[in-house]
Parts: C-alpha cells; structure tokens; sequence
C-alpha cells in the first residue's frame, strides 16, 4: 500500500473492514497513515469503539479535517444526500 502511493501510482491510502486491534497494529508498523477505514454501519452492529478509534487514529493533528471541506459540506444542502458524518 505505502509502496503504491510512493510511486505515485495514488494518491490517498485506505483500509477496509479493520478491526481496532488490527488498526493499532497496522499504525505501530506503517509509515503512512491510512486516511479512511471503510467500516459497516449498521442498527444492529453500531460498534462505537471502532468509530471512535477511527476518529482519532487516522486523523493528524495538523491535517485538515474532510468533514470541515466547505465543498464536501456543500453537498448536502444542494442534494438529497444526507450530511457527511464521520
């Protein structure tokens, strides 16, 4: 992962259904932090540790947050989309 955004071959990096152990991990070991954790949300599976260690884990303390992006937060007051939640 971190090899394919050092060629340029992307620009942003991400993981998918990872739980807060193996996010930890995987923070203790890469150089590069992943932006986004694609976690299910669910009624019946709310898993709020998860999301709250997404919140903080994957977030830098000088980078901007996604939600904050005046485009993003555009978006849904000019569709029928729901409001970006993190």
């Amino acid at each position: 992962m971190e090899a394919v955004q050092e060629r340029g071959l992307t620009r942003h990096n991400g993981v998918s259904i990872v739980s807060s152990a193996k996010l930890n991990d995987l923070l203790a070991h890469c150089r590069r932090r992943p932006e986004v954790n694609q976690v299910e949300r669910h009624p019946l599976l709310l898993q709020p540790q998860l999301l709250a260690d997404c919140a903080t884990a994957l977030k830098g303390a000088d980078e901007p947050v996604l939600l904050d992006n005046p485009v993003i937060g555009a978006t849904p007051r000019n569709s029928a989309a729901a409001p970006p939640r993190c």
